[in-house]
């Protein structure tokens, strides 16, 4: 199998984990060879300490590297995909595009028919597709109906190009619309800014035509990170602490799941038994560890073997398109709530105190 010449376009703190990954990978059975042919970022002390430590040539940008490649890992800004990615494409490039794929859908749109009609391959960096934790709770449930996702972090700094639906929440956002098969019907969110122009909290709720819910709540700014997912589904209950790599499940027995076990048809005996017994053999608890891996670098593995072998990969440009979309639906509905009754009073992220307590008619904010 032929080996994959990669760059790498971003020296920042993902762009330096997918270096180190790209000269720790070992090729295994369906993956080519991997070969790390340099670094692209504008900043000259990044390359220059990358350069010291990797023994690779650097570039201040793609066009000064004339170097032979045939994909490239995009982790730069987020408001910088759609340049970066667009010109690669059109020298026909291979991308794997760290999250979110481009700010808005029109551009990610643009990326999906440039790499179509090149027959070229796009896999966007929704890593938590890859842990398996998540993986082990979506088996465990059938048809999910109502969904739960809660991540925070500490503010890192990073990412501030963007808010956090856009930083921390498309994770979510992108495993929501992978466990439910339906189209978006309606989105509801609020948002506030705590250091700048961009949200830092934000909560949404999700409604599918299908009748499925799901609550998103993301922040950048909290005192304990945190990362979980709550699966009902037809047949259980499943919650994922995808820190601690914890699954609790609950799944519920036929009779039950057929409505056969229905308290008030009960006799007082029964009822008594069923109360007597309901969490230890009607609905059993069952906590389980699981193995840790490194979804980042299975990531990266499943995006060589699809660019040698012509394979899907597990996040195609489409999915990420379609995180895309529903992330600025949650963007439009955080700067469209307005926070009092008044209908000059604040609207977006932005409100304060001082708007809560100025009766004064209040400029609204966009």
């Amino acid at each position: 199998m032929k080996a994959l010449r990669v760059l790498v376009v971003g020296g920042g703190h993902l762009g330096k984990i997918h270096l180190k990954l790209l000269h720790d990978h070992v090729a295994s059975a369906g993956s080519p060879k991997i070969i790390p042919v340099g670094l692209v970022d504008p900043v000259s002390t990044t390359r220059e300490s990358l350069s010291q430590q990797w023994n690779l040539p650097t570039f201040a940008a793609c066009e000064e590297c004339h170097l032979p490649f045939d994909a490239a890992i995009i982790a730069t800004p987020t408001r910088t995909h759609f340049e970066v990615a667009r010109s690669l494409l059109l020298e026909g490039k291979h991308l794997l595009i760290e999250k979110p794929l481009t700010f808005t859908a029109r551009d990610s749109q643009q990326l999906i028919d440039l790499a179509k009609d090149r027959d070229l391959v796009i896999q966007v960096g929704h890593v938590e597709r890859f842990n398996p934790v998540f993986q082990a709770a979506r088996d465990c449930v059938e048809r999910p109906r109502y969904i739960e996702l809660h991540r925070a972090s500490r503010f890192t700094g990073r990412s501030t190009d963007v808010g956090v639906v856009m930083d921390l929440m498309i994770h979510d956002i992108d495993l929501m619309l992978h466990l439910v098969d339906a189209e978006v019907h309606r989105v509801e969110a609020i948002g506030v800014s705590v250091f700048g122009d961009h949200e830092d909290m934000a909560q949404a709720r999700i409604t599918f035509t299908n009748g499925a819910v799901a609550n998103l709540w993301a922040s950048r700014c909290s005192y304990t990170p945190q990362r979980t997912v709550k699966i009902m589904g037809t047949n259980g209950f499943a919650h994922a602490d995808l820190t601690t790599r914890q699954v609790t499940t609950v799944i519920a027995p036929e009779e039950v799941q057929a409505k056969r076990l229905l308290y008030n048809r009960l006799s007082p005996e029964a009822k008594r038994h069923l109360t007597d017994q309901l969490f230890d053999q009607v609905l059993p608890q069952k906590t389980f560890e699981v193995p840790g891996s490194n979804p980042l670098l299975d990531e990266q593995a499943d995006f060589f073997r699809s660019v040698a072998n012509g394979s899907l990969n597990q996040v195609p440009a489409v999915d990420g398109h379609r995180a895309v979309v529903v992330a600025n639906q949650i963007l439009a509905a955080i700067r469209a709530h307005a926070w009092t009754e008044n209908s000059f009073g604040p609207r977006g992220p932005l409100v304060s105190i001082d708007q809560f307590t100025n009766h004064e008619p209040q400029r609204q904010v966009a």
